[in-house]
């Protein structure tokens, strides 16, 4: 069952725009690892574990995706791609030197991006939240993963193109980023103002 966007105490559990920029300024200037890491979560929306799982050939250069292995798919291996920005990408392969690395499919494929677990990612996230001055249900790789959410809502991306971003097998458990409060609900709403 999937769970809402307010904890029981009433809280936030997604960062709104001032802390996704706060997180971002804080990942941009990380080690590299850290780095792209945390703007792999940032730009796709995905699981930490999926992020995790990255492999050298789910990075599609050509058409500036990430090829995410969906794992909430219950036995089923499940692909989506996320566009993410141009820019990034190239940061990224330059980073990793992942063209040379192409050229030799079949030896470097499944070599995994990232080689550290998901106990040393989650210190990283919440080490990089508490940099941006973020705290709280939000500060964390899940909080990142509904930001993701509420930003699409609110820059209007049709919610069955979210599902399948967000790698959702239900288009109920996309729907839950259509439930923001605050800030986030106000600019939703008044897009139909005109």
């Amino acid at each position: 069952m999937m769970e809402g966007l307010i904890n029981i105490d009433g809280e936030r559990k997604y960062l709104n725009q001032e802390e996704r920029e706060a997180f971002y300024k804080i990942a941009k200037t990380s080690e590299k690892d850290k780095k792209y890491f945390a703007l792999l979560l940032y730009y796709t929306g995905a699981r930490l574990n999926e992020i995790l799982s990255l492999t050298i050939k789910q990075i599609d250069l050509s058409n500036q995706d990430i090829i995410i292995q969906s794992l909430k798919k219950r036995g089923r291996t499940h692909f989506r791609a996320v566009p993410v920005p141009e820019a990034f990408i190239e940061e990224l392969a330059g980073a990793y030197d992942l063209r040379r690395l192409m050229k030799n499919r079949q030896k470097n494929a499944n070599q995994l991006l990232f080689s550290f677990v998901d106990r040393t990612a989650k210190r990283y996230i919440k080490q990089m939240m508490t940099q941006a001055g973020i705290q709280g249900p939000m500060a964390s790789a899940k909080g990142l993963r509904h930001s993701y959410g509420v930003k699409a809502v609110e820059e209007e991306i049709p919610v069955t193109v979210l599902q399948d971003l967000l790698g959702h097998s239900f288009l109920k458990n996309t729907s839950i980023y259509t439930k923001v409060q605050g800030k986030e609900k106000r600019n939703v709403v008044s897009k139909m103002w005109g």
